[in-house]
């Protein structure tokens, strides 16, 4: 629990998300090998040779990568890259070394990461990073499956991710509070439409300091998302102003990071299969630590404990007891991986992003726009957001909202920062005709794309 506390009970800054006390036991190579045995139709080795290609011929370094390198104090990060390359906006990205490690992820199922050589390779660098990390703690990690987060918006149903994710719940919370408040469809991008929208993501962000990992004390889902606690925020709607964090919880203040090290795909198959898969290593980079070996970064997810409860972390969030750091406990994140149902239980929208405690407000708009205004995709993905999470006091919103609105919004008590940038969405939309639309986020370069 006082992992990141230093003799006087503070926390010591850094401890939590550089360095090797900051990794978290990596475990993505068995959540995946897991979700494929599972679900999988193809031979492991067919499911892995695109990326293995793409790390070992490499791949077009965009704006988002150079502007984060640019900015990437690591040197291991750096040296991660070919020497030989000049990183630059034409510069090809080449990973031989992952590409020979998902090609033995392959050939084993995913278990060289957890008992074979690259875990290992793994438990040396953290050693060396001076972190805690053991064999014995890969060897027995195991993926757990829990129950989704099911809520309704305009006769839809959402799947969405339970906890450890705060995700899936404050999603489902917020679209219920609009769900009996409908927002005209001449409202879209009002003052009073994104009032309503922000007022829901207070009270949102608010209750999110009571979760955690299941294992642990942490609030069922059920209670936030109870019909009296849905009722409650409605209530304390005033469509006239906005209020101070003490009107929702007591806590305390930060500001966010400029990055995240957080990814997304959505992706619908002719056979009517659906995946919404978000994976991360928490902030930029990770950790800073590096295994040259298996050309890999590593996490600093410990930074998504309560390193001290009522502390915020590196995105400014504040948590509660029921998230403090904890052996064999899995960290409160923010990932919304999502799907959305029509009335006969069939998939309609798959969607989900990147981007930290940005994640939940950013596919909360997406899916407003798609199901109360009809957005076509593109237009819902690149259409300006907002932000509020209850800590800090203030409002972050993208540089396209008009100077009226910001005005307007200020006049009813919103503190607004602007801020370029600060999530990136993936969706795919079905349509009556039964064909996907995919639009990927124009914020970090992204694209929708076919595969064969």
């Amino acid at each position: 629990r006082d992992l990141f506390l230093d003799a006087s009970g503070s926390v010591r800054p850094g401890a939590s998300n550089v360095g090797g006390l900051a990794v978290a036991i990596p475990s993505e190579s068995r959540g995946l090998a897991t979700l494929w045995s599972r679900f999988g139709s193809l031979p492991a080795k067919r499911v892995a040779t695109p990326a293995i290609l793409l790390a070992r011929k490499g791949f077009r370094a965009g704006a988002h990568l150079v502007a984060a390198l640019d900015r990437e104090s690591s040197e291991d990060v750096h040296a991660m890259l070919d020497p030989s390359e000049t990183l630059d906006h034409g510069t090809w990205v080449r990973r031989p070394a992952l590409g020979k490690t998902l090609a033995r992820w392959a050939r084993t199922a995913g278990e060289d990461l957890h008992t074979g050589r690259g875990a290992a390779e793994i438990v040396a660098r953290v050693a060396a990073a001076d972190g805690i990390l053991t064999a014995a703690d890969l060897a027995t990690y195991q993926p757990v499956e829990r129950p989704a987060v099911l809520g309704t918006f305009r006769d839809h149903t959402l799947v969405s991710m339970g906890p450890p994710s705060s995700g899936g719940i404050l999603l489902a919370q917020m679209l219920a509070v609009l769900d009996e408040d409908p927002l005209p469809v001449e409202g879209r991008g009002s003052a009073d439409a994104w009032h309503r929208m922000i007022e829901a993501m207070a009270h949102a962000f608010a209750d999110r300091t009571r979760l955690g990992d299941p294992a642990g004390s942490a609030a069922a889902p059920e209670e936030l998302l109870s019909p009296e606690r849905v009722a409650a925020i409605r209530a304390d709607f005033d469509p006239a102003q906005s209020f101070g964090p003490e009107h929702y919880v007591e806590g305390a203040v930060a500001p966010p990071p400029e990055d995240h090290g957080t990814q997304h795909l959505s992706a619908a198959s002719a056979d009517g299969s659906v995946v919404a898969l978000t994976t991360t290593i928490n902030t930029s980079f990770g950790s800073g630590v590096t295994v040259p070996a298996l050309g890999i970064v590593l996490n600093d997810e410990m930074d998504d404990f309560a390193a001290a409860p009522g502390v915020p972390n590196a995105y400014g969030l504040v948590q509660g007891e029921a998230n403090a750091v904890h052996p064999g406990h899995r960290p409160l994140s923010s990932m919304t991986p999502t799907l959305v149902l029509d009335g006969e239980g069939q998939p309609v929208m798959v969607v989900g992003a990147s981007g930290g405690s940005t994640i939940i407000t950013a596919v909360f708009q997406v899916i407003v726009d798609v199901l109360a205004y009809g957005v076509d995709p593109d237009d819902a993905v690149a259409a300006p957001r907002v932000h509020h999470q209850w800590r800090p006091d203030r409002v972050w919103v993208e540089p396209g909202m008009s100077p009226d609105t910001r005005a307007l919004l200020e006049a009813k008590g919103h503190t607004l920062v602007v801020r370029p940038a600060f999530s990136a969405v993936q969706v795919l939309v079905r349509g009556e005709d039964g064909l996907w639309t995919g639009a990927s986020d124009p914020r970090k370069g992204g694209r929708a794309a076919p595969a064969p």
